[in-house]
């Protein structure tokens, strides 16, 4: 059953907002390329977020002569949602691919704002072309 209290919005028993209210999903997002050879972040995620989905959709190949990967985290831990993506070919990749970590989808709301960072790894340093977009899709919890 909705719960409410005067001057706020109505949310369920598990403290869920529903649509138009913060319930519906967002998402942040930030683009990275074959430059970005230090971790970077790329966007905030704000407090009271719950991530349901986290993902990396690849558009110009990242050529370098060795391995090319990525790394997606947040502050201080610079793989807590992907270690060592290859980014090698285009496309998308979402949780649940080996070098994501999918148990950091529904986990406990987010205490504060979290920058989310990026890291591209060449295994040798000459690319010169590579380019993608990192996702993090989220629901809020009331507080």
């Amino acid at each position: 059953m909705p719960t409410t209290s005067p001057g706020s919005y109505v949310a369920d028993t598990n403290q869920f907002m529903p649509p138009h209210f913060g319930g519906d999903e967002a998402v942040e997002y930030g683009a990275f390329t074959f430059a970005d050879t230090t971790a970077r972040t790329v966007f905030t995620l704000p407090k009271g977020a719950v991530i349901t989905d986290f993902g990396v959709n690849v558009t110009t190949v990242f050529n370098s002569s060795g391995t090319d990967l990525l790394d997606a985290g947040i502050t201080g831990t610079g793989d807590f949602f992907v270690n060592d993506l290859a980014v090698s070919a285009t496309g998308h990749s979402r949780a649940g691919v080996a070098t994501t970590v999918p148990s950091r989808l529904f986990t406990a709301p987010l205490d504060d704002e979290t920058n989310v960072t990026i890291q591209y790894t060449q295994g040798v340093a000459d690319a010169t072309t590579g380019a993608g977009v990192f996702y993090v899709r989220y629901i809020l919890m009331s507080s």
